[in-house]
């Protein structure tokens, strides 16, 4: 290779040199944050105009000295970008300059040689690139996004209730695709006037579903009536159900009763827990529905009854047949159409929505303007409901009244709500000295179960926690710092 070919070859890798050191000045100066480089030895090589401003130098102050210079002078606690080519991995932590908090990061660049051909290759660090971001920016930026998302939630609080107004499923807060289907089949139902099975665990809403099928049948403008088939005893039940004659029975009052069949003739008559229907009114029951009348208690002549009936349990009747507490043919004659509420552990996408909800309903009910944060939103979304959506708004309810602040945050939770949520067996009464580090741990073991769960799948756990992975990254290093894990 001739002299002129090998200048042509320097001039193109010079160019490429300042063309790369330009473009590496232009992405250096088009962040906020402060970078600069140094050797291995802590040598300054590069700086941006943030760096200098903030710290009131100039170039020639810096470039040619030692990191360590600026820690004499007070400004850095630690050199972290030494601690990175010491370890030569990156290193992350925060430190107090000049009264401001920052997040300081250090990379460093290294390059793999092999001193000879039989020895392992060794990594030699070229030099440390380190960010610089101002924690106090971050927060501002941090209670800004909380402004608007308070303000979103405003307007989807007043969406919603405008929604409501002009909807059947008002009471419905349905996110889970089991739930909408069960809606959708609801309505469906409605239009044929059959009779219907609602089963379901307790609290998971039947008698919503229930007054759904009524509200969009034909019916809707006759009567919804409901009686809990459990609660009532079966002397009493009878007449309850279909009234009685005058004088039919010792204490009958002088003019009879009407019964439930008859006061909701044109409607829907809701027989809850029939499962706990005594087999002897199962039979008079089951002649309602084929015959479409009945006898009220010391009565003669039939009443025709034009009542559509809603059944609903939390007992499994086929179960309840093979025991022989259940008749057969009523099991027939009632389960034309079965729908199945799934309990709220099986539809966890409901839970944030019905918090919202439930948040608003109690709001409106006692003058309130409250609102919810974030940690606790998680906390209500990582329990566990044996009561289901009952048991849910009763916590929401119970925050709402008993919270002395507008912003129900961790601080207003009692212990009593975190043992209804199902952390009884994870809390020692005993050792319990501060609310905020209880709550950090819990939510601590709730991000790890879920990580657990989802086979230490960070994007799989925060999606199925509902927040950001970032969120979860944060305070997963947030509570190892603070506790040394």
């Amino acid at each position: 290779m001739n002299e002129k070919m090998l200048q042509e070859k320097y001039d193109k890798l010079s160019q490429k040199y300042f063309d790369l050191k330009d473009e590496l000045n232009a992405i250096m100066e088009s962040t906020p944050d402060i970078i600069y480089s140094v050797d291995k030895n802590g040598n300054f090589l590069s700086v941006n105009s943030v760096f200098l401003k903030t710290f009131n130098l100039t170039k020639p102050d810096i470039i040619g000295k030692n990191i360590k210079d600026l820690k004499k002078q007070g400004i850095y606690q630690e050199t972290v970008c030494l601690i990175a080519a010491e370890e030569k991995k990156p290193v992350t932590l925060t430190q107090e300059i000049q009264g401001t908090n920052y997040l300081i990061s250090a990379y460093p660049m290294i390059t793999k040689i092999n001193k000879n051909s039989t020895s392992p290759k060794e990594e030699v660090v070229n030099y440390v690139v380190t960010k610089i971001r101002n924690l106090s920016e971050l927060e501002e930026i941090k209670g800004e996004l909380d402004s608007v998302k308070k303000v979103s939630q405003n307007y989807y609080n007043e969406l919603k209730v405008l929604r409501n107004r002009t909807s059947n499923t008002k009471d419905i807060i349905a996110q889970s695709v089991e739930m909408k289907r069960i809606i959708d089949l609801a309505k469906r139902v409605a239009l044929v006037d059959t009779t219907v099975v609602i089963n379901g665990d307790s609290g998971t809403g039947k008698e919503v579903i229930a007054k759904l099928i009524h509200n969009t049948s034909s019916r809707k403008n006759g009567p919804f009536i409901k009686i809990n088939c459990g609660a009532i005893p079966e002397n009493l039940l009878e007449s309850e159900l279909f009234g009685y004659e005058k004088g039919a029975f010792t204490g009958a009052g002088a003019k009879g009763k009407a019964g439930l069949f008859e006061i909701a003739n044109k409607g829907s008559l809701l027989l809850d827990e029939i499962g706990d229907m005594p087999l002897a009114l199962q039979v008079k029951l089951l002649r309602v529905l084929q015959e479409g009348e009945f006898y009220p208690v010391g009565a003669v002549k039939p009443i025709q009854s034009d009542v559509r009936i809603i059944a609903s349990t939390n007992r499994n009747l086929k179960d309840l047949v093979e025991k022989g507490k259940f008749r057969e043919d009523l099991y027939y004659r009632l389960n034309v159409i079965k729908l199945l509420i799934p309990p709220l552990r099986e539809r966890k996408e409901d839970i944030i929505p019905l918090v919202y909800f439930f948040l608003n309903k109690y709001n409106e009910k006692y003058k309130f303007n409250k609102t919810i944060d974030s940690d606790i939103i998680d906390i209500l979304y990582n329990g566990y409901y044996k009561g289901n959506v009952r048991e849910l708004e009763n916590t929401v309810e119970r925050l709402v009244v008993t919270s002395t602040e507008n912003n129900i945050s961790t601080k207003c939770l009692p212990g009593s709500v975190l043992n209804q949520l199902g952390y009884e067996n994870t809390v020692n009464r005993q050792n319990i000295s501060n609310l905020k580090e209880t709550v950090d741990r819990f939510e601590y073991d709730l991000i790890m179960k879920a990580y657990e769960n989802h086979n230490n799948d960070i994007n799989k756990t925060a999606q199925s926690l509902n927040v950001h992975r970032t969120t979860i990254l944060r305070k997963i290093k947030k509570f190892e710092e603070e506790n040394s894990i």
